[in-house]
């Protein structure tokens, strides 16, 4: 098991990483989603950094969007983020981040902070906000 603690200006640098990647890509997303309770406050912080607006995924009509973006602290399995999918099947500009990514996940992301492999090792992801849980 591996565990990995991250602190504010580690969350800091893996959003700029994230944030770099859409500018070259010449990428904006108009809106930001929050898949889950835990992956509130870095979808929050991204939107900021973007200068986009942010919403949880609860019955909001985002159709006035052209660019949307799913966000998740840690796509592990891939599951949550693949619900997504079917849910957003009618917009055509959507794209997936996630600050930490499992690259042996069954749903691939466009954009991440940081790219682990659970295929050898399990890990065990600590994010400042979850201190407060």
């Amino acid at each position: 098991m591996i565990e990995l603690k991250y602190e504010w200006a580690e969350v800091d640098n893996l959003l700029n990483r994230i944030v770099v990647n859409m500018f070259r890509d010449g990428w904006k997303p108009d809106c930001i989603v929050s898949t889950t309770l835990d992956s509130i406050v870095p979808s929050v912080l991204l939107s900021k950094k973007l200068n986009c607006e942010f919403h949880m995924n609860t019955g909001y009509d985002f159709s006035k969007y052209g660019n949307i973006l799913i966000f998740q602290d840690f796509n592990q399995l891939g599951n949550t983020l693949g619900q997504f999918v079917h849910e957003f099947k009618t917009k055509n500009n959507i794209k997936f981040a996630a600050l930490v990514h499992n690259e042996s996940s069954i749903f691939d992301v466009d954009y991440a902070g940081y790219y682990i492999n659970e295929l050898d090792s399990f890990y065990v992801i600590e994010f400042p906000w979850n201190e407060y849980e």
